[in-house]
């Protein structure tokens, strides 16, 4: 009878590390997720002021029926991609307005490139006889959903 108890004991002592491991992933499973899509939102991204002006324009545009968030123009599709992308962005961003004057973000050639694949996923059958030849879409449509004002595309 006490040999069962301690043999009890000793498989819970055991298994509590398991347990509490298991648990942790968990929740930082849930908590990654759930960071994940509340920072996918529009509403997220216009928290910052410099965001002001391009989330107005883009929620009067025609791209606000279509693209319910910032990151389906400006993120890449595949979700491995976009978790680094995002990752990488988000803290380069978080750099420039915590150390500087957050005037302007401006466009990567990175940015242009998943703007650009997004244009042409969404708008396929529109664009696809146009050479682009090493141009991107904002060359020229800069302005389609985003104001003029705080935005730059060098």
């Amino acid at each position: 009878m006490i040999r069962e108890r301690v043999d009890v004991k000793t498989k819970l002592l055991k298994t509590k590390p398991l347990i509490s491991v298991i648990a942790i992933v968990v929740v930082a499973v849930v908590i990654g997720i759930a960071g994940f899509e509340m920072t996918s939102t529009a509403w997220f991204c216009n928290r910052c002021h410099v965001m002001n002006d391009n989330y107005d324009s883009w929620f009067h545009s025609s791209h606000q029926l279509a693209v319910e968030s910032c990151g389906g123009c400006h993120l890449p599709e595949s979700l491995s991609s976009k978790l680094i992308y995002k990752t990488k962005v988000g803290l380069h961003d978080m750099y420039v307005n915590v150390t500087g004057p957050p005037d302007v973000l401006e466009a990567t050639v990175d940015t242009k490139r998943i703007v650009k694949d997004n244009c042409r996923r969404c708008h396929g059958v529109m664009v696809s006889r146009i050479n682009l030849d090493g141009r991107y879409c904002v060359d020229c449509h800069r302005h389609v959903v985003h104001s003029e004002r705080r935005l730059s595309v060098k």
